[in-house]
């Protein structure tokens, strides 16, 4: 990515330019220089909201991303706090495109609706995770440039839990035109206020203009007791049922508006004669591999607390180090992800460092995490044959494997040690049994280190059915020597919790006991066999879309033959 800004954030996003300003923060596009420069939108929250208020809305908006992962939601990646401006920042999935509204202009009607559509796809995942937008209008909607145009929900700085909201008047937050009249009268936002903000989206691109417009206390006067204009009135040809939905979800009565945004998808086929399916095999899987995160927080609260011990410590004591092992598919890594979450959330700045099967590059996990640390310009030194400038692929760092290696170790652990004086650190290193076997040896030593440094965290991970092997076999003893490690094993999930895992899958308050069953007897409570044998099911599945229904016939997935083997299940993944 070309940029000619040279201001750098935690020496790893280089600002390229402004996307745009609003009431919280500042949007950026930026270069990820970890990820081989790839685009990413930073936001920043205004200095001025740096009040206890202000950051923990910021928190909140990213907490609640991090449960969303949907074709039709921007998908948020990282939180952190820049250490040169003490500002906090998210950063998201970038969308080379226009906003909804720019996005419709000149396209034909059934282009528009399968837009609109879309979006309601996108709230309708919203909705089923408890969530609540509040904001709904086109600029928090982006329509990417690239065929096929694909609509992404995003600003969710205003979204809320639904348990929370329904707590007291959610006040006039969100943009004026857009809020449902219950909001203006001080009651609590839900779904059912989103479904009226849906519904002026559909006026507003079928007539080309809002429903309520003109000085701010007119649109409260009018939105609260008047009736909007027929949308025919300014919508040629539009079909009288379409109409009828558009005028139902600007209903004053919430309860007069349709019940989902999946009801309204449905409507809108029924209306326009048009295929507008309520869900798709993108939006399916979506569902199925962001589940509900079950099973774990025993572990979860028990890692935290490491973190949170880090910080209380005020440079005090010793660093943590945490094993964390289980069999392939058990959720090694979702649990690492929550952490990672939890920890920035709290100002830890977290590293990732990946091993994969086969690497034959020395010091390829700690590869990653370097260039995670340095900015460009600081990778001299020893550290130049770590991370060299041009690296060919796959190829081993030249240098004297006794002397050269010994090096690189002791100035990578310093470096470490140095960044988390500076600021505390969390340092993960997931899938060791395939480490290389200097990586390994970096991994010793840095834990004989951490003792050193009470705001650093190391976590590891590996699968127990293959640790039995080198380096890590003959590794694991010396490691454990190394440091005094916490030890955690994941277990498969038990019946109770497979239930919770698939409810929150679908949004659904009970699932079918058929296939709970059935689930649990062809995986054994494996959350990644779950999850791959419900694809399967789902794929084979002939599902239609009923009135108002989220359109899986669930107790007919547990009468389906079940994939022959989870292997070929797995295999047509791959």
């Amino acid at each position: 990515m070309e940029s000619s800004s040279q201001e750098i954030v935690n020496g790893r996003y280089r600002l390229v330019r402004c996307l745009g300003e609003g009431g919280m923060g500042s949007v950026y596009l930026s270069a990820d220089l970890a990820e081989e420069q790839r685009p990413v939108a930073l936001k920043r929250v205004h200095s001025t909201l740096l009040t206890p208020n202000g950051i923990d809305a910021f928190k909140a908006e990213f907490s609640a991303m991090t449960r969303l992962r949907h074709p039709n939601v921007v998908e948020v990646y990282d939180f952190g706090l820049d250490s040169a401006t003490g500002e906090h920042f998210l950063t998201l999935e970038y969308v080379e495109g226009t906003d909804l509204r720019q996005a419709a202009a000149g396209l034909d009607r059934p282009a528009v609706l399968e837009l609109l559509v879309q979006v309601c796809r996108g709230l309708e995942y919203i909705h089923s995770r408890g969530l609540v937008h509040n904001d709904l209008k086109p600029q928090n909607i982006l329509v990417s440039s690239a065929a096929p145009r694909t609509c992404k929900l995003m600003d969710f700085g205003l979204a809320s839990v639904e348990a929370a909201a329904g707590s007291g008047p959610a006040g006039l937050r969100g943009t004026l035109q857009y809020l449902a009249p219950e909001l203006i009268r001080g009651a609590a936002a839900d779904r059912r206020s989103d479904l009226y903000s849906l519904g002026v989206l559909f006026y507003l691109l079928l007539a080309g203009r809002l429903p309520f417009d003109g000085e701010p206390s007119e649109i409260l006067a009018r939105a609260t007791s008047q009736a909007p204009e027929p949308l025919s009135r300014h919508a040629e040809g539009i079909e009288p049922p379409l109409e009828a939905l558009v005028l139902r979800l600007l209903e004053k009565d919430p309860l007069a508006r349709p019940d989902s945004a999946a009801g309204v998808i449905a409507a809108v086929a029924a209306a326009s004669g048009l295929p507008f399916p309520v869900e798709t095999p993108a939006t399916i899987a979506s569902a199925v591999r962001s589940g509900k995160f079950v099973g774990r927080q025993r572990e979860l609260d028990r890692l935290v607390r490491h973190v949170d011990a880090s910080l209380a410590s005020g440079g005090e004591g010793a660093g943590r180090l945490i094993l964390l092992s289980g069999e392939s598919g058990v959720g090694k890594s979702r649990l690492v992800r929550q952490l990672r979450f939890e920890a920035q959330m709290r100002g830890v700045r977290v590293v990732t460092g990946q091993c994969y099967e086969g690497s034959a590059s020395a010091f390829h996990p700690f590869v990653q995490i370097i260039r995670q640390i340095l900015p460009d310009g600081l990778r001299g030194g020893e550290l130049a044959s770590l991370i060299p400038e041009a690296p060919a692929a796959g190829a081993a760092p030249a240098m004297d494997p006794e002397h050269a290696q010994r090096q690189v170790v002791g100035a990578a652990v310093q470096r470490l040690l140095e960044t988390a004086e500076a600021s505390p650190l969390m340092v993960c290193l997931e899938d060791l049994q395939w480490a290389d076997t200097a990586s390994i040896a970096l991994l010793e030593h840095l834990a004989r280190n951490v003792s050193s440094s009470a705001r650093l965290v190391l976590v590891a991970t590996y699968r127990s059915e293959e640790s039995e092997g080198p380096p890590l076999s003959t590794a694991l003893p010396r490691l454990l020597r190394a440091g005094n490690w916490e030890r955690l094993e994941l277990s498969r999930l038990r019946e109770a919790e497979l239930a919770e895992m698939l409810e929150g899958m679908f949004g659904l308050e009970e699932v079918p006991s058929e296939l709970v069953e059935l689930m649990l007897r062809e995986t054994e409570g494996n959350p990644f066999y779950i999850q791959v044998a419900l694809e399967s099911l789902l794929e084979d599945q002939a599902h239609a879309a009923t009135a108002g229904g989220r359109l899986l016939d669930f107790k007919g997935l547990a009468q389906l033959p079940f994939p022959r083997s989870l292997s070929e299940a797995i295999a047509r993944r791959v």
